[in-house]
This record gives structure tokens, C-alpha cells and sequence, in this order.
């Protein structure tokens, strides 16, 4: 675990990956993988298509909803990898 903190240089990020990896020890959490590629799909789908989206917007986007994965279940991560459009997000998952 002391290895991993010198790994990281974002604070938040830190936290949220620690998290994960205990709650994977634990057997109750979604890997980081899969985070992943949720908080990219909704990136891609939900901030990307903003009009006024810009870099910082979109690695704000990336950075909240990897923060927030450590909550989530693997019904709702395997919701958001397979969702097709921001609203499908929003409506079917309950982003």
C-alpha cells in the first residue's frame, strides 16, 4: 500500500484509488479497470459533447466520476460501460 501512495501525484485521485483497491481486497468493488472505461464512456458521451467543453472540463468530468467510482456497484459501472448516449446514462442507469 506505501508503494502505491508514491505511485500518484493527485491527492483525490490517491484517495479514490486506495479506496478501490481495499474494497477490492475485500471483494465487494469494481476494479479500476472498469471504472475506467465507465468514467470514459461518460466522458465521451456526456462532457465531450457539451458545446462548451474544453480540456479542463473534460479531465474535470474524468477526475469526478473516477472520485465518485469507489461508491458505485458493478450492476451500475457495467450500466455506464454499455450505455450508447448521455441520455441513456441519465435515464437507464440513473447517472
Amino acid at each position: 500500500m506505501i508503494e502505491a501512495i508514491y505511485e500518484y501525484d493527485d491527492c483525490q485521485f490517491l484517495v479514490t484509488q486506495l479506496g478501490i483497491a481495499l474494497k477490492e481486497d475485500q471483494g465487494n468493488m469494481v476494479n479500476v479497470e472498469d471504472c475506467a472505461v465507465a468514467c470514459e464512456n461518460f466522458v465521451t458521451l456526456c462532457v465531450v459533447t457539451n458545446s462548451e467543453a474544453n480540456n479542463e472540463m473534460i479531465e474535470a468530468g474524468m477526475q469526478s466520476c473516477m472520485s465518485s467510482c469507489g461508491a458505485f456497484d458493478q450492476e451500475f459501472v457495467d450500466c455506464l460501460i454499455s450505455a450508447q448516449s448521455c441520455e441513456e446514462m441519465t435515464q437507464v442507469c440513473g447517472l
